[in-house]
């Protein structure tokens, strides 16, 4: 149980912040949904730690300060630095 829940309960609320972001700027969710789709497919033939992409994996600190600089919920920022460690430190 404690597996499904990262896997789809953190997800879904991941999925739930992304609409946020983009309804702020009058966008649909639907535009992130090939990209869901892709991510999905991708673990079906590789290990979820090897289809981990952007700027966390890379340890892009410039790219990742500028999405920090974008957020305005202190709670989401937060999310964002816990995640982006996660991240990093899983492909070490």
């Amino acid at each position: 149980h404690l597996a499904a829940v990262f896997a789809c309960n953190f997800t879904n609320h991941c999925y739930s912040l992304a609409a946020k972001i983009l309804e702020k700027e009058g966008m649909d969710f639907k535009l992130l949904l090939p990209l869901i789709n892709e991510t999905a497919h991708k673990i079906e033939t590789m290990h979820p730690q090897e289809s981990q992409t952007g700027p966390a994996v890379r340890n892009d600190t410039i790219v990742m300060q500028r999405h920090l600089d974008l957020i305005d919920d202190e709670t989401m920022r937060e999310i964002y630095r816990i995640m982006s460690k996660s991240i990093y430190h899983d492909k070490l």
